[in-house]
């Protein structure tokens, strides 16, 4: 039987709607893994009960009866110790890398060294590498029981070099400083994001135009994708580019920039048209829905997208203008170096970067991460004379634009589609499985990123309950037993951890006999339900906590 696991892959903080999260791309991911995976169960794990409630409706809202097909179990994270140890997983899968995965490969190892419980495979996915904590991050993923049946998924090649890289620079701070590298081999394969089927199913074109106000005879020449300097690109180069080409060109040429992104720079953009003279040939739009987007897209003739931010690894939007047969103009950078085959799909436009100086350089783990990725991004220039030359070359000749546009969406249908990425994934864990049956993790030293926040923070409370602390039914357990008054509500978080069952047996415990250690409680609890002291001692706070247990004299 095939399992999949997966810990917090779509959301992040508080509960979003499945399809505003802050990790869209993960969000994706999940839904084409249920919709085209050929797992038997699927197990997704979230950080609180709320969490949980909101993906059981989003499932529900983007699947349909594809979710009543699948065997899906949702689950806190406070079920991960008891599930990783009664299930058979054969992927474990995380929407990210740094805060999950290490955690997650230090349970394993106490889970599974010393024992003849079989490993299983752990997989994250890059998403942006460019924020400062990635240094802290690395080292502690160097210092993770990883094997050779563990992977970080790298969306684009070039987000594979720049987590090699890292890895080789944490190993070696670690090995110069002495550290133990635990770490025996972690994989960075290469497997891209992708669109669904749906994205190739794209309006006739005028109708898109008539719907969404675009003049029936102009070129429009699209950006789609978020509208920050900060965190996606520097677009008043391109609108400088845009003047020339509209005062060069004789055909009328209109560019529509549109996407999710801050107000004032949308006012900024504008206002810099205006004083360029071509006002009346920008389009602004902001926070554009799924629909209008589609809408776009159809409407559009050429795409353009002159990413320069060191947040993009990969570039979805651009798959999407390929998938609807859009020549596409973009930067040579990143992972667009992946999408765009030059001269075949489009054109990449030559990147030169710079360096910031030293002073900078030496803030990176100190600034915001945004003003770190603008600061960057400062250093990278796009040819701009070699982008209004490509753009002038797409708008003089309309079957270039069909020809180019019709080998993007060949492109796009051959690798960037979920079904065959999903496909991807799944030989991917198959490899990894295969690994995990020989390898076996080593008895780790305690996560050293973690402490025992007990210890840390015992002179807050005035004592400590011990082992030998006597505990007595109060008045008011009394009163709960007898059904005279109900038993406090237990929240939802904190099912997987107090058992009203187990609760009862102990207050009846303490009410026939005056004065019950704890060490006495948890032996008759380990006779009657077989559960670890540990777990008794949470109980009894907690019943303690509400007044249903006092100490006895």
């Amino acid at each position: 039987m095939k399992v999949f696991g997966t810990v917090d892959t779509f959301i992040e903080g508080p509960v979003h709607d499945l399809r505003l999260g802050r990790l869209v791309a993960n969000a994706q991911f999940l839904l084409a893994l249920i919709r085209h995976g050929h797992f038997d169960a699927y197990h997704l794990y979230c950080p609180t009960a709320a969490h949980v409630r909101m993906l059981e409706e989003a499932l529900s809202r983007e699947l349909g009866a594809v979710a009543g097909q699948r065997r899906i179990s949702l689950s806190t994270h406070l079920h991960l110790p008891q599930h990783l140890q009664e299930i058979d997983f054969s992927a474990f899968h995380v929407g990210g890398w740094g805060r999950y995965l290490p955690r997650l490969a230090h349970l394993r190892s106490k889970i599974c060294s010393g024992t003849d419980r079989r490993a299983f495979p752990l997989t994250g996915i890059t998403h942006s590498l460019h924020t400062g904590d990635i240094f802290p991050k690395m080292r502690e993923m160097v210092s993770a029981p990883f094997g050779p049946c563990d992977a970080v998924v790298c969306t684009s090649d070039g987000a594979q070099q720049v987590m090699q890289r890292h890895w080789d620079l944490a190993r070696g701070r670690a090995r110069d400083e002495g550290i133990s590298l635990v770490a025996q081999g972690l994989r960075f394969p290469r497997i891209p994001l992708a669109v669904e089927e749906a994205a190739f199913d794209i309006p006739e074109r005028q109708l898109s135009r008539r719907a969404i106000g675009l003049p029936p005879d102009d070129v429009v020449i699209l950006y789609l994708g978020r509208l920050s300097p900060h965190t996606k690109a520097d677009l008043q180069p391109l609108l400088y580019t845009h003047s020339r080409l509209v005062k060069d060109r004789r055909s009328r040429a209109r560019l529509v920039i549109a996407g999710g992104g801050e107000s004032e720079y949308q006012q900024s953009l504008m206002e810099l048209a205006r004083e360029l003279g071509i006002g009346d040939c920008v389009t602004v739009s902001t926070n554009v829905s799924d629909q209008q987007k589609r809408l776009l897209l159809s409407a559009a003739d050429i795409f353009v997208s002159p990413v320069d931010n060191h947040q993009e690894t990969f570039g979805l939007t651009v798959v999407e203008a390929m998938a609807a047969g859009l020549p596409v103009v973009a930067s040579d950078f990143d992972g667009y170096r992946d999408l765009v085959e030059e001269g075949v799909t489009g054109f990449r436009v030559p990147t030169t970067a710079g360096h910031l100086p030293d002073h900078v350089i030496d803030l990176v783990g100190l600034l915001d991460f945004n003003l770190n990725a603008f600061l960057m991004a400062e250093t990278i220039a796009v040819d701009t004379e070699a982008l209004e030359d490509r753009l002038a070359r797409l708008i003089d000749a309309p079957s270039l634009r069909q020809t180019l546009g019709a080998a993007g969406r060949a492109r796009a249908r051959r690798f960037f589609t979920w079904a065959g990425v999903i496909g991807s994934y799944e030989r991917l864990w198959d490899e990894l499985a295969a690994a995990a049956a020989e390898f076996t993790p080593v008895s780790a030293p305690d996560d050293p990123y973690v402490g025992d926040l007990h210890e840390i923070f015992a002179g807050y409370p005035t004592r400590t309950l011990g082992v030998v602390d006597r505990l007595r039914l109060s008045p008011l357990g009394t009163d709960v037993l007898a059904g005279r008054v109900p038993p406090p509500e237990l929240h939802h978080d904190l099912l997987p951890l107090i058992d009203p069952e187990m609760g009862t047996f102990v207050l009846r415990l303490c009410g026939a006999r005056a004065g019950v250690s704890l060490a006495e409680v948890s032996v008759e609890v380990d006779k009657q339900f077989g559960i670890a002291p540990a777990h008794t001692a949470f109980q009894v706070i907690w019943l303690l906590k509400h007044g249903l247990l006092a100490r006895a004299s």
